[in-house]
């Protein structure tokens, strides 16, 4: 036996009101996956607006996280480095030349400069240190003859160059200006020992030595 079929016919307005259902049922769905929002007033979604304010914080916020995760990437630079030492060191000797050169004659930063030139000498084995050095002496003297300080000066200059009898006549001429002190014997102790004369430092040394520890016998006694 032969299943009968019956076609079914919709009308041109039977159609579009299929049609208009659904669109109300996707119009219904559609803010809540779409980011919409629907209009009260007629159910049409509407989009929200962001204001220019809030553009700006989020902009903000996002090249603050930037420069965060940039500066956390940086190589950490050690405090203790040899070549930072190193850097402060030549910075130093730039620093006091400029100030040289607006006050040449001065005996502080003659002696500063002169300080800086030694100690890149003997931290770097740089023999123009040295010479650098002897050089600010020889100024101190020509610009400050009267001044005990400036002889000081180009004895040890004088000393580091291993020309310990010029430095020796220095402190002389120091002490003949007024210059005396502890400074000035230790300076002429530390030039007789580099000469080998022991002879003449020991006693010194003795008799400070039984001050310190108060007897009366000598260091090489008690």
């Amino acid at each position: 036996m032969a299943r009968s079929t019956q076609r079914v016919r919709v009308t041109p307005s039977q159609g579009l009101g299929t049609a208009t259902v659904l669109c109300a049922v996707a119009l219904a769905i559609c803010p809540l996956g779409c980011g919409y929002k629907a209009n009260p007033q007629d159910g049409t979604p509407s989009v929200k607006k962001v204001s220019a304010k809030t553009k700006v914080s989020q902009a903000q916020t996002s090249q603050n996280k930037r420069q965060i995760e940039a500066s956390l990437k940086l190589k950490r630079i050690r405090t203790d480095s040899p070549k930072l030492a190193v850097n402060n060191l030549l910075a130093n000797i730039r620093g006091v030349e400029k100030q040289l050169e607006k006050q040449p004659k001065s005996g502080r930063l003659l002696a500063k400069a002169a300080h800086y030139h030694l100690q890149r000498a003997r931290f770097l084995g740089q023999v123009d240190g040295y010479l650098k050095a002897a050089a600010l002496g020889e100024s101190a003297t020509q610009s400050r003859s009267a001044d005990g300080k400036a002889y000081l000066l180009r004895a040890t200059t004088r000393s580091a160059l291993h020309r310990f009898r010029e430095a020796l006549a220095d402190l002389v001429e120091a002490e003949a200006r007024g210059l005396g002190g502890s400074t000035i014997t230790a300076k002429r102790e530390s030039i007789e020992l580099a000469m080998g004369r022991i002879d003449k430092v020991l006693p010194v040394w003795s008799k400070k030595a039984i001050q310190r520890i108060g007897s009366s016998k000598p260091l090489w006694q008690v």
